[in-house]
């Protein structure tokens, strides 16, 4: 059952599932107010843009590596963009009791980030001034039917995945007998929120190539995935406690393309463990996403917290690293010591315990650096970011007392006028020295 997905069907699913949330009555009611109005029927306006115009990108990535770092930029956004307003999406159906004003709700409850929001539009916007540079021409959505028939040779034997009815297809498609000699190589599944687990017999897919389950609900890996040694796309790995679906299983996969997240990291034991994942030789991963679960375990031991960070260092052709839930009082010597020419992205996010940041130094591609809910740091120090101009967020951390910026002409501007995009995130913290001067 040979299975062909071209990259842009599955981005394109990706945006259909932003409309749906978008148009959510639970959503709009949530979020009901004028400002928010407009920047998501901003969004929206950009995401057909962007839609229309996917077909020829992914068509001429192949010979043009501008294109295909466009669309790696674009991936990475719509993610955003979606994790953002899943986390809306989730909250306001759980609440009970919602205001019908948006700034009133979200100053005392805090549960969206304007900031954030206003980020991801404005990034949109730079993407699109960038398409018409690399001569994307748009095809009308309702013409771009020819990505629904190469998703899967499967659809008329089991329909598109994705589905209300495919739950029983996939279980079918992994675990019958392919005595036909046709080959598994793909399985998406694009916002399956219902999947809560993979088959055991995931391991017999030998040939896969391409496993899309970051949008499902799935809570643990199967056993032995280490075999699908084939695997070039994986986007999530969820860290189990046993030998057969701990960390080391992702030693099994050498070539794995784009972006990949791993959560439960709080399930490794020791560096070793963490060192048998090969996530230094994955050369061709370009967004490395690191998350624990948040606890409040008052065991935790740090040095192993250290320990385990320190043997997860990306290769140093790596375009964006996010770190989410890190337990441990520093950060390992190669964060200390960030020498990332490509890295344009980097996000810290609930390292309670860390009462520093690393450097962020020798980052010459740096353009959005985003640090939230860390409780304990107070100092950072940015240094040679030449093309960061903005801090990402509503502000930096409360606890922060200094802050020194050096060698970073465009964010260094901003903060010498007191910008009003950047300030009102910096302005509280009490020592700011910028270029070797304190302001």
């Amino acid at each position: 059952m040979a299975l062909a997905v071209v990259g842009g069907a599955i981005l394109s699913a990706f945006i259909d599932v932003l409309f749906d949330r978008l148009a959510s009555p639970e959503l709009v009611n949530f979020i009901r107010g004028k400002k928010p109005d407009k920047l998501l029927q901003k969004m929206k306006s950009q995401l057909l843009v962007v839609k229309v115009v996917l077909a020829d990108a992914e068509q001429k990535q192949i010979t043009n590596s501008n294109v295909k770092e466009w669309l790696d930029l674009l991936n990475d956004l719509v993610y955003q963009a979606d994790d953002l307003l899943d986390e809306v999406s989730t909250k306001a159906a759980t609440q009970k009791e919602v205001s019908n004003s948006f700034s009133h709700l979200f100053k005392r409850k805090k549960i969206v980030n304007i900031s954030k929001l206003e980020d991801i539009v404005e990034r949109l916007d730079d993407i699109l001034k960038q398409k018409d540079s690399l001569d994307l021409k748009e095809i009308a959505v309702e013409n771009n039917q020819q990505w629904n028939a190469q998703t899967t040779s499967l659809e008329g034997r089991y329909g598109m995945y994705g589905r209300d009815k495919d739950k029983e297809a996939i279980m079918k498609l992994v675990l019958e007998d392919n005595s036909d000699g046709e080959e598994v190589s793909v399985i998406p599944i694009v916002a399956w929120v219902g999947l809560t687990k993979l088959p055991s017999a995931m391991q017999n897919l030998v040939n896969l190539r391409h496993l899309e389950i970051g949008k499902s609900s799935i809570k643990e890996m199967p056993k032995r995935m280490g075999k699908l040694n084939q695997l070039q796309k994986l986007d999530l790995y969820i860290v189990g406690k046993h030998k057969e679906n701990s960390i080391k299983e992702l030693g099994g996969f050498p070539n794995l393309h784009g972006r990949f997240t791993i959560k439960k990291l709080e399930n490794v034991t020791n560096g070793e463990e963490a060192l048998g994942a090969g996530i230094l030789n994955k050369k061709y991963i370009n967004t490395l996403d690191l998350r624990w679960s948040l606890c409040n375990d008052s065991n935790i031991d740090f040095e192993i917290e250290l320990d385990v960070l320190g043997k997860l260092q990306p290769h140093q052709d790596l375009k964006s690293l996010r770190i989410k839930g890190y337990n441990g009082t520093r950060f390992p010597i190669w964060m200390d010591n960030l020498s990332y020419r490509y890295i344009k992205s980097l996000h810290l996010k609930n390292c309670n315990n860390c009462c520093m940041l690393p450097s962020l130094g020798q980052l010459p591609s740096l353009k959005h650096i985003l640090i939230s809910e860390m409780n304990s740091v107070q100092t950072l120090f940015i240094k040679n970011c030449k093309k960061l101009e903005n801090i990402a967020g509503e502000r930096l951390p409360v606890s922060l007392v200094k802050l020194i910026i050096e060698e970073c002409p465009l964010l260094q501007r901003r903060c010498h006028v007191k910008d009003r995009q950047v300030w009102p995130k910096i302005c509280h913290v009490r020592g700011i020295k910028v270029d070797g001067r304190w302001i």
